[in-house]
């Protein structure tokens, strides 16, 4: 699986042309905005990105420094602070009008929120993407597309992220873009094991693996090799998953990618357990373990962890040495920082639902207010009519009773 986004580096060489995409002259003087943006970004540090903030006096330089702010919050794997800050960014440059800026601060924020499991504040920010990109006509709405099926995905949206997943292979396809089509494919494959539709999930592998093949796409075949083991094993066809698990273990270890090869010998640690192969289990978590680095919280280093806490506990206690024990504490404790960050931004939901709330409460006093005042007035009106005609007919009578006597 890949999300669509472009690397940070990409990233920081649009900060390094930022005064040509916003209009601004280098040979005058700079401002005071302008020194202090430049310092911030040399340094990179966060205190003089604030401060870069502070000095800022309109949309364009808001949406600059705090968007350099989320970029180095992000790097110091402060996720709140980040987005925060990019959330402050995207708002400056939808004032500013700056759209493709501000798709691709969405899509930042898209790719954060699904990396912490908000799905669905992730789906948001790529819709919202995908609403910039396609009034700027940008090629990478493509991608938008294909981010926008995996947070449906994840959601269990099977239908929507099929959807989305097909649109983008067809955009893929338009361009020619082979190596995009191939991981399409991959996650489309992926999605039928999702639905427990294993044999049509072979078929879809087999033609990202042709494509991946074709054009030496080697990360992508290790990943579509590892996923189609997994495929089997699901069908308990344990000698085929073998196969493709060991060919994809063979494929990562020539790439020197540690988290490849976390997911590869943790998934072989799985099938030794469906092999009923203790011994192999724990050799293969062992390895997986070894590859871990800080920052790694994906569910197949969980796994690992948890599987050699919970059975080198109970039959080798000595295999768990004292840096294993700490690297299993900083997961854990990344695991918390992860259910506070979703417990923050939940938090930030029910905030606005309150103020909604409220402001819908005023609107109703309001209406109330206004509501009272043009009844009192109405009824007021009524008893001076009343009133009025009272005495317009007593009047009246009078002078009817005044004309009998006269004929009289």
């Amino acid at each position: 699986m890949k999300l669509r986004v472009f690397p940070w580096v990409l990233i920081a060489l649009v900060f390094t042309n930022f005064y040509t995409i916003l209009g601004q002259s280098t040979t005058e003087e700079r401002s005071d905005f302008e020194r202090a943006y430049q310092i911030a970004y040399s340094t990179m540090s966060e205190d003089d990105a604030k401060y870069a903030v502070e000095v800022a006096d309109n949309h364009k330089e808001n949406g600059k420094a705090y968007h350099l702010l989320g970029y180095i919050l992000e790097i110091k794997s402060d996720i709140i602070g980040a987005s925060k800050a990019l959330i402050k960014a995207e708002n400056s440059y939808a004032k500013a009008d700056l759209l493709k800026l501000q798709a691709g601060v969405c899509e930042r924020l898209g790719v954060i929120f699904y990396q912490t499991f908000n799905y669905n504040h992730s789906l948001t920010f790529y819709n919202k993407t995908l609403h910039l990109r396609k009034s700027l006509n940008d090629p990478q709405q493509s991608d938008t597309k294909f981010n926008i099926g995996l947070a449906h995905q994840k959601l269990g949206n099977y239908d929507s992220a099929a959807h989305y997943f097909f649109m983008s292979l067809n955009d893929y396809e338009q361009n020619d873009q082979l190596q995009d089509k191939s991981e399409v494919l991959h996650q489309i494959a992926f999605l039928q094991m999702d639905i427990q539709d294993y044999e049509k999930a072979d078929i879809y592998y087999l033609k990202a693996l042709d494509i991946a093949s074709e054009v030496g796409d080697s990360l992508n075949m290790a990943k579509i090799y590892n996923d189609m083991g997994m495929n089997y094993l699901y069908q308990e066809d344990l000698l085929a998953a073998e196969s493709y698990l060991k060919k994809s273990l063979q494929v990562k270890t020539g790439l020197d990618r540690p988290g490849a090869l976390l997911i590869a010998y943790s998934n072989l640690g799985e099938l030794a357990m469906a092999k009923g192969r203790l011994d192999e289990a724990e050799n293969y978590y062992s390895q997986a373990a070894s590859y871990w680095e800080p920052g790694n919280t994906s569910k197949h280093a969980i796994e690992a962890f948890t599987w050699l806490v919970e059975n080198s506990l109970d039959h080798t206690p000595k295999t768990i040495s004292l840096p294993l024990a700490q690297i299993a504490k900083t997961v854990s404790k990344q695991q918390k920082e992860l259910s506070q960050l979703k417990q923050f931004f939940e938090g930030q939901l029910a905030t606005r639902a309150m103020e909604m709330e409220r402001e819908q409460e005023a609107l109703l006093k309001e209406r109330i207010y206004w509501g009272g005042t043009i009844g009192l007035l109405l009824i007021g009106g009524l008893f001076t009519g009343l009133y009025y005609w009272k005495r317009y007919r007593e009047a009246d009578n009078k002078i009817n009773k005044v004309v009998s006597i006269v004929e009289r």
